[in-house]
C-alpha cells in the first residue's frame, strides 16, 4: 500500500504536509501508512501568492525526502480558455457562473474541479502505482484530501477499487482553525488557495482577489470573455453568465456593501479546491 496527499497549496494540505514532515504522532495514530508523494493540480490561475508558496513547500517536502509532481490537463488552462475562446472549436469547459433562474440566481454545473484538478490528480497516481488494466483488487493507494471537520459535506468515497480517499483531518477532528493554529505553532503560514476567478469565493475573499490588481483585472477580462462568448453563441447558456451571485459586473460589485455570501465550497469541489 502507498499514500499520497493532493496538495492544493492552501492551509488544509499545507498542514498535512507539515504533519507528514514532523511525522507528528497526532497523525501518526490514526494511519496505516505515511505518504511519500505529493501532488500540485495547476490549473493556471492561482493567485500569485500561492505559486509562491507551493514552490517553496515544493522545495520543504523534496528536502524531507518525499516526490512532489506538479500536473496540469493538457492544452490551455481554465482562464485561457474563456480569453482565447474564438479559437476554439468547443465552448469553454464551465465554470460555476451565475445564471437568471425562476427564483434567485444559481451557479452552473461546473466542470472546472474535475476536468482541470480530478482528472490529472488521477492520471498521476494511477501512474505512480501502475495500476494494471481491470484491475478488481483491494486498493492499491490511500489518496489523502486537506478536508477539515468543518467541510465535512466534502468528504468523498473513491469508486475505482485501485484506490481509497483518505481524510486525516476530518478524522483527527480538526477544523480550520486547528489547522491556522497548528500553523502558527510551528512558524508557518500560508495563502488561500483558488482561482481568481471562482465565483464560490465569499465577500471576504472577493475582497482580497479585488486587492490582488494582476488576480482582479484577471477575473474580469475572464467574466467579460464568457460573456462575449454566450452573445456569439459559443456558450451556450441561457443568461448572461456572471461571476458574482449579484449578476452584476464583477469589477462593479460593492464588496463592502453586505453582499450576502455564497454556501462557499460544497460538495462540487470534490475536496480538491480551497485546500
Amino acid at each position: 500500500m502507498k499514500a499520497c496527499v493532493s496538495f492544493g497549496g492552501g492551509v488544509q494540505s499545507t498542514t498535512l504536509a507539515w504533519l507528514v514532515i514532523n511525522k507528528d504522532p497526532r497523525i501518526g495514530r490514526i494511519i496505516d501508512v505515511w505518504p511519500t508523494l505529493f501532488v500540485f493540480a495547476d490549473v493556471g490561475d492561482e493567485p500569485e501568492e500561492v505559486y509562491t508558496h507551493v514552490e517553496r513547500m515544493k522545495g520543504v517536502i523534496e528536502d524531507a525526502g518525499l516526490e512532489f509532481a506538479t500536473v496540469r490537463r493538457p492544452g490551455m488552462g481554465l482562464g485561457e480558455q474563456y480569453l482565447r475562446w474564438r479559437e476554439l472549436k468547443t465552448a469553454p469547459k464551465s465554470l460555476p457562473f451565475f445564471v437568471e433562474s425562476d427564483t434567485s440566481p444559481m451557479p452552473l454545473r461546473r466542470q472546472c474541479t474535475s476536468d482541470f484538478k480530478v482528472e490529472p490528480l488521477r492520471k498521476k497516481v494511477r501512474g505512480w502505482v501502475e495500476v494494471p488494466r481491470g484491475y478488481k483488487g483491494e486498493p492499491l493507494v490511500e489518496e489523502w484530501l486537506g478536508i477539515s471537520a468543518d467541510e465535512a459535506q466534502r468528504e468523498k468515497v473513491s469508486t475505482e477499487a485501485w484506490r481509497r480517499f483518505r481524510h486525516p483531518l476530518l478524522e483527527m477532528g480538526w477544523r480550520r482553525s486547528h489547522c491556522h493554529e497548528y500553523m502558527e505553532s510551528i512558524g508557518e503560514t500560508a495563502p488561500r488557495s483558488a482561482c481568481v476567478f471562482c465565483p464560490f469565493h465569499t465577500t471576504p475573499e472577493w475582497k482580497r482577489v479585488s486587492k490582488d490588481s494582476a488576480g482582479f483585472e484577471r477575473a474580469i477580462a475572464v467574466e467579460l470573455a464568457a460573456q462575449e462568448a454566450h452573445r456569439a453563441g459559443v456558450f451556450k447558456v441561457d443568461s448572461v453568465p456572471f461571476l458574482h451571485r449579484s449578476r452584476a459586473p464583477i469589477g462593479d460589485v460593492d464588496f463592502d456593501g453586505g453582499q450576502q455570501d455564497l454556501f462557499g465550497w460544497n460538495e462540487e469541489c470534490a475536496g480538491v479546491c480551497g485546500v
